[in-house]
């Protein structure tokens, strides 16, 4: 996959990509509610703003298709939500398999809040399966432990909100109380469907948002020594950074935006 911006569905459905790999190198999930409500705030300040975007007036005597691809266009690049950087690599030995070495907090939340929003209505599932599982595994899959790998693909296959919990569901294993990625999971899945319940967010609106407005800029490392050796910088960098390169992105975006060479 080459370097780029995409989206997320882009990124989850992309021709060369089978899945999104956490490695064993990494660090657990530890985003815990404070990074998360405040994740599903920014996208929802621009969802927000994306509904109510203007529309371009002087295309006012325009065919009603090209002027909706025009608001679309202008709507896009005006209104998207860019959550920064994304590192990763492709090891040739493991076609389709993509490494990610920076950006597994971000990319794991909204991963969750899809499967949120696939569980809430029967009608939104299918399209999870279909854009967000391949053969019947999740499109992120979790190394870190074998206990989080087999949690996440036993979640994504039997989650449905219906009031119980999931510790007490028939396929949770003793053992997933004491993985911290798996509890971090847990306890932002709750996060989520209370903040989209509150919002009123079970949309079909706001599900198109997610997939096709939150953007981000992907780079592969290529190598995979090359990707570890990258990891330790990333992973020595501190929150900080973080902040710097969502800065780093939204002025890289405008720029484009500006001289219209994106």
């Amino acid at each position: 996959m080459k370097a780029g911006k995409y989206t997320i569905k882009e990124l989850f459905n992309n021709r060369y990509v089978d899945q999104v790999v956490i490695p064993e190198i990494q660090r657990d999930y530890v985003w815990g509610n404070k990074q998360v409500e405040g994740l599903l705030k920014s996208i929802l300040e621009d969802f927000l703003e994306f509904k109510n975007g203007i529309h371009i007036a002087f295309l006012q005597d325009v065919e009603n298709e090209t002027k909706q691809a025009f608001n679309n266009f202008y709507r896009k690049q005006k209104f998207s939500c860019n959550i920064g950087f994304i590192y990763a690599y492709n090891d040739p030995e493991y076609s389709g398999k993509y490494f990610l070495i920076d950006g597994q907090q971000r990319l794991t939340t909204i991963y969750l809040l899809l499967l949120v929003l696939a569980s809430e209505r029967s009608e939104f599932r299918p399209w999870f399966e279909k854009l967000y599982m391949s053969s019947g595994l999740p499109v992120i899959d979790y190394r870190v432990r074998e206990a989080s790998h087999h949690f996440l693909t036993r979640i994504t296959s039997n989650y449905k909100n219906k009031g119980i919990n999931i510790e007490d569901q028939s396929w949770f294993h003793v053992d997933y109380k004491n993985d911290k990625t798996i509890q971090s999971i847990i306890s932002n899945i709750g996060v989520i469907h209370v903040f989209l319940s509150d919002k009123q967010l079970f949309t079909t609106d706001f599900i198109d948002y997610i997939q096709n407005y939150i953007e981000f800029w992907y780079f592969d490392t290529n190598i995979s020594e090359q990707g570890e050796e990258l990891y330790i910088y990333m992973n020595a960098r501190g929150e900080q950074m973080e902040e710097n390169e969502n800065l780093k992105a939204d002025l890289l975006g405008k720029l484009i935006v500006e001289d219209g060479s994106g």
